[in-house]
């Protein structure tokens, strides 16, 4: 295949991005848990999502990056600083560790390390979450290994805010064959860092100016697919008000890969007008606008856009919805991996191909809060297209559902149950799994607890012989 060459255009808004920056400096500054790969794990932490991402608690594992830059908390005067760690050890019985009809017993030694950090100033910001596992298989079913997430991200602003540098990295787990159980031997480490500058300018009052440039790395442990992206924004806002505001904006992403005899590359470009809308209990975001990519032969162009709305119904009950259709690819997929209301270590799902894909999805959360009892459901469907290759084309969904009560001060008991499916509509296969657990944790003292977990889990395919079931016990 023909490897294009890429495109200057990105050098040309880094100068123009400089050069504004220096006329700005005139300007006077403004401010503003443990488990087996295959069940779904206490997360301990939320991966960092992009502007258009599905707002808290609607996210999920084959969730994939939607409209708008990767945000940053807020600068703020005053320093942050918030830590957490825990650290925990425990023995896994499993009765079906390969996933399979027959199945084999399994004795499994967890130890799991579950951060945090956080640091916030005027003009640096840092967080960084990770639950890890590393895994010891007692009657050597696999070779021990480490399994988990760490997402973490910084910032650096100068210039009163009008430059600032950001870095973000997200490190996982990725099923490499969607007919093969999702066991040690059928996982990959993925890691995907984007870093670069963006510049903020306003040059009038109700008038902001936004560029950014990023350099992405997708590192792939197994599957031929690493490589770079190139990734440029621009947007123009127009504040209406204290709570509303409007923006054109374009988004320019070039991806370059290392192996181009199995992979080419691609340009992707999204501009759409996006309207935002913040009151005392609902937030609005709506945008529409036009893609383009050319992962074959000439440039396509398709309508993109996305609605989304988090509303509270009361101080303990929040709802959230998430439609739209955009373009997407496995490294964007991969950055917005998030877990659902089931919690857990996510692992992407299968990315068979690096071809531009648009991304139709639907997404909503109920999340309720009482003094003693929290209730969360998370409900995600989506399809892909994709460019070149149709036989790949899925349809995912994902559906959790989680009820946890403190039944006194040192017990607390929690069920949960997922159900996910994927369809590839034009290979004639699917896969629907279940999972329904319950959980006690018991906490005597304010720095140790003990914890009970059960899940019993099943598969059900179309292809024959690969259905299984599966009961795990954890302490």
């Amino acid at each position: 295949m023909m490897t294009r060459v890429r495109p200057a255009r990105i050098n040309l808004a880094i100068a123009g991005a400089v050069a504004l920056c220096l006329l700005a400096g005139a300007r006077q500054g403004w401010a503003q848990e443990a488990g087996v790969p295959v069940q779904p794990q206490e997360a301990g932490q939320t991966p960092a999502g992009t502007l258009g991402a599905p707002l808290q608690g609607a996210g999920i594992t084959n969730t994939v990056a939607q409209l708008g830059p990767v945000p940053m908390p807020a600068m703020g005067a005053n320093g942050v600083r918030q830590d957490t760690l825990s650290i925990s050890q425990g023995l896994i019985e499993v009765d079906n560790i390969d996933q399979t009809p027959e199945g084999r017993s399994q004795t499994i030694s967890a130890t799991g390390v579950d951060f945090g950090v956080q640091r916030s100033g005027a003009n640096f910001n840092a967080n960084a979450a990770g639950d890890l596992q590393y895994l010891d298989y007692l009657q050597n079913a696999y070779p021990s290994h480490l399994f988990g997430n760490v997402n973490a991200g910084a910032n650096a602003s100068m210039f009163d805010h009008r430059l600032t540098w950001t870095l973000q990295d997200n490190y996982g787990d990725q099923q490499v064959d969607p007919l093969l159980p999702v066991s040690p031997e059928n996982l990959q480490q993925v890691n995907v860092l984007n870093v670069g500058p963006d510049l903020t300018l306003m040059p009038f009052n109700d008038v902001v100016v936004q560029m950014g440039a990023r350099y992405g790395r997708a590192s792939y442990q197994a599957s031929p697919f690493s490589g770079g992206q190139y990734t440029e924004t621009f947007s123009v806002e127009r504040i209406l008000s204290a709570v509303s505001d409007i923006a054109v904006v374009a988004n320019l992403d070039q991806q370059r890969f290392d192996n181009t005899l199995l992979n080419t590359d691609y340009d992707q470009s999204q501009f759409y007008l996006r309207y935002r809308l913040t009151g005392a209990r609902t937030q609005v975001q709506v945008a529409a606008g036009e893609g383009q990519d050319n992962d074959g032969p000439d440039w396509t162009h398709t309508g993109v856009g996305e609605i989304r709305v988090q509303h509270a119904l009361s101080a303990l009950i929040s709802v959230t919805l998430d439609a739209g259709r955009n373009l997407a690819n496995a490294s964007s997929n991969f950055s917005a991996l998030q877990a659902g209301a089931a919690g857990g270590i996510s692992i992407a799902p299968v990315g068979l191909t690096t071809s531009s894909y648009l991304a139709n999805y639907v997404s909503g959360s109920v999340q309720a809060q009482g003094a003693r009892t929290t209730i969360a459901l998370t409900a995600r469907w989506e399809k892909d297209l994709y460019a070149q290759d149709s036989s790949v084309n899925t349809a995912l969904g994902d559906y959790q559902l989680s009820v946890q009560r403190r039944v006194s001060r040192m017990l607390t008991a929690r069920v949960f149950g997922v159900v996910t499916r994927s369809a590839y509509l034009n290979e004639g296969f699917s896969y629907t799994d279940y999972q329904e657990g319950l959980e006690a944790t018991l906490t005597p003292g304010r720095h140790f607890s003990f914890l009970f977990r059960y899940v019993h889990a099943s598969q059900v395919m179309t292809v024959d012989g690969t259905s299984y079931k599966e009961n795990l016990v954890y302490l």
